[in-house]
């Protein structure tokens, strides 16, 4: 637990570091997928602020709604304006996705086949209802796909379609980590690190650890 949302997010990048500097000796590169939300903005400015070598760092998207280019709703408007031009990410470092295209099948097919075979990191925020990546919050997947093995799904009713990365993929990378923050998000921060989360989206995820500041992981603070 971290004091304020931006102690979390500088706490994680810590993080990151350690795991980046050994996935480059590994394998000379390193793989993280970012999401968005809450405190997303405060992770971009503490990865800026890190020694990461990012001549050596692929980022992906965990999830993007349905919006134009540049609406600041966009996870790759932040991606791009907070992190990328921030850090000098090299062309082709960052992979983005175009969820306005009139095929959205064929959107989510050519990002699947952007993603590495290996994958090091996935963060995700986590929202008040329980909602990870564009996971559904109910009692199961609808039609979308999330559970048929694929990489990518387009998720969602028809008024805030988001494509997301599957479970089968987040599971699949060496660590998850979990962005929460803001006292709005205490109730679903303690299902989920109880191991009773009540969305079918947190049922989903495999271990991960939580980065929290004292508003969502301690019920005392306001």
């Amino acid at each position: 637990m971290a004091p304020t949302p931006n102690a979390a997010a500088r706490a994680l990048a810590g993080r990151l570091t350690v795991l980046a500097r050994q996935a480059m000796g590994r394998r000379g590169v390193f793989n993280l997928v970012l999401g968005g939300g809450p405190g997303a903005s405060a992770l971009f400015e503490a990865l800026v602020n890190t020694e990461i070598f990012w001549g050596r760092v692929n980022v992906f998207q965990l999830d993007e709604g349905v919006a134009g280019d540049g609406d600041i709703t966009r996870t790759a408007t932040a991606l791009l304006e907070e992190l990328s031009d921030q850090v000098g990410l090299p062309p082709g470092r960052l992979h983005v996705v175009d969820p306005t295209a009139a095929d959205r099948d064929a959107v989510a097919r050519r990002y699947a086949a952007s993603l590495p075979e290996h994958v090091d990191v996935v963060q995700l925020g986590l929202a008040a209802d329980g909602r990870l990546a564009g996971w559904p919050v109910g009692t199961g997947p609808t039609g979308d796909g999330l559970d048929s093995g694929a990489a990518v799904a387009m998720v969602g009713p028809a008024d805030d379609r988001r494509l997301t990365l599957t479970p089968a993929v987040v599971n699949r990378a060496d660590h998850r980590f979990v962005l929460a923050v803001g006292a709005d998000r205490r109730d679903a921060l303690a299902a989920l690190v109880a191991g009773e989360p009540a969305s079918w989206a947190a049922r989903q995820l495999g271990p991960a650890v939580a980065y929290a500041d004292r508003a969502a992981a301690d019920e005392e603070s306001e």
